[in-house]
């Protein structure tokens, strides 16, 4: 019998690439591990999305399909930042610890500002806006 329910909620877990590393090849299909410091960052809920494709139920929440889609693009859209910022720095210099600068795309193609609360979170960090997006407002 496979492990299909995993709670580790408030352990202090630190390390999200570790604990996703031990659990490669388990086939869970829902997963909490909402209150850890591994789960402080916005782009911890892409990285379990993206590494965990058999995880249906995160942290009490349904993943859906657009969650699935976010989590792709946002991978996406972070090597093509790093590629670009790699271009763009001299080699002799160290590397650049400053904020992201990504742009949205234009309204109405995918990755634009969707009127979901996940997508509009999804842009806000991806903008650095510290404040709601006027989309997510409406």
């Amino acid at each position: 019998e496979q492990l299909r329910l995993l709670h580790v909620d408030a352990n202090h877990l630190e390390d999200l690439s570790a604990c996703l590393g031990l659990l490669q090849g388990v086939q869970l299909l829902e997963l909490n591990i909402s209150g850890n410091p591994c789960t402080e960052s916005d782009s911890s809920q892409h990285h379990v999305v993206s590494n965990m494709p058999s995880v249906t139920v995160l942290d009490g929440s349904a993943v859906t399909s657009l969650d699935r889609a976010l989590a792709s693009q946002y991978f996406l859209m972070l090597e093509e930042h790093r590629a670009e910022t790699a271009a763009q720095r001299p080699r002799t210099a160290a590397p650049e610890i400053a904020g992201h600068s990504f742009h949205p795309a234009p309204r109405g193609s995918f990755g634009g500002l969707l009127r979901s609360a996940r997508a509009n979170k999804f842009d806000d960090m991806l903008l650095g806006r510290r404040q709601p997006s006027i989309a997510a407002l409406a």
